[in-house]
C-alpha cells in the first residue's frame, strides 16, 4: 500500500509539473511577435551572409529636450555592443536564439540617462556567428542571415533601424577558421573564438560623437530573419 501512494504521488506531483511547463510555453508562444509590428528593418552591409564578421553602425539624433524614459528594442543575430554618446550601455547584447529554431530574443533598454539635448550618438558593434558547420555551434540556431534591428520611442521622435544608418565592417576582427593552425571552440559551445589583429585597425573612436562617418557606407535593408520575444534588460 506504501508503494502504490507513494507512485502516486510521483504521478500527481510529474502531472502538475508537466501542466505547469505546458502553460509557460503557452504563454512564451503568446509572447512571440513579428517583425512587421515594428517601424524599424533589418539592416546590416551588402552581404548579409558571411560568417564570422563584425559590422559598425552608427546613427545620430537631435534632441531639444531629454525625456525621462527612452526604451529602446534591440534585436540582432547573433551579439551586439550598445554605446551612446561614446558610453558603453550594453556589453554583449543578445542570447542564442531560441526558445525555438524559428525564434530570436529581443532587448529592451532604457537609454534616457545617456541622452542629452542636441546631438547624440547610437553606436552599435554587432557580431554574426552564421550557420551550423564544423565551426560553428551545435548550441546555437542560426537564421542563415546577419541582421540587426533598433527602434526606440524618444520623446515625439521615433527613431528607428533603416538605410539611413551608417555601417562599417570592421577587418580587424578576423574569421580564423581561414587561419591554419588554429584551433576552434569544441563543438558544443555557442561561439568562434576572437581573433583580433590590431594591425588592420584603421581608425578609432567609432563609437564616440563627432566620429568622421564619410567613409562609412550606409546599410541595406534586409528581410527579417526570425520572429521576436521580448527579453527585459
Amino acid at each position: 500500500m506504501k508503494m502504490w501512494k507513494r507512485a502516486l504521488g510521483i504521478l500527481i506531483s510529474g502531472a502538475i509539473l508537466c501542466s505547469s511547463m505546458v502553460g509557460n510555453f503557452a504563454f512564451a508562444a503568446e509572447e512571440q511577435e513579428h517583425v512587421s509590428t515594428w517601424d524599424a528593418q533589418w539592416i546590416w552591409d551588402d552581404d548579409s551572409t558571411a560568417r564570422n564578421t563584425w559590422m559598425d553602425f552608427r546613427k545620430t539624433v537631435e534632441l531639444t529636450e531629454v525625456p525621462e524614459k527612452a526604451e529602446a528594442r534591440l534585436a540582432v543575430d547573433s551579439r551586439y555592443w550598445l554605446y551612446i554618446n561614446g558610453e558603453l550601455v550594453v556589453f554583449e547584447g543578445g542570447l542564442k536564439r531560441g526558445p525555438t529554431p524559428e525564434d530570436g530574443y529581443y532587448d529592451v533598454v532604457d537609454i534616457a540617462p545617456y541622452l542629452k539635448t542636441g546631438t547624440n550618438t547610437i553606436a552599435v558593434k554587432a557580431w554574426y556567428w552564421g550557420p551550423k558547420d564544423q565551426y560553428a555551434s551545435y548550441s546555437n540556431y542560426s537564421s542563415k542571415k546577419a541582421g540587426f534591428l533598433f527602434e526606440a520611442q524618444i520623446g515625439d521622435q521615433l527613431v528607428i533601424s533603416d538605410d539611413s544608418w551608417k555601417v562599417k565592417r570592421d577587418e580587424a576582427y578576423l574569421d580564423d577558421t581561414k587561419i591554419a593552425g588554429v584551433g576552434q571552440p569544441n563543438y558544443r559551445i555557442p561561439a568562434y573564438n576572437i581573433y583580433y589583429d590590431a594591425r588592420k585597425t584603421e581608425d578609432t573612436g567609432w563609437e564616440e560623437p563627432g566620429y568622421d562617418v564619410r567613409s562609412e557606407e550606409h546599410t541595406s535593408e534586409l528581410q527579417s530573419p526570425f520572429y521576436l520575444v521580448c527579453r527585459l534588460l
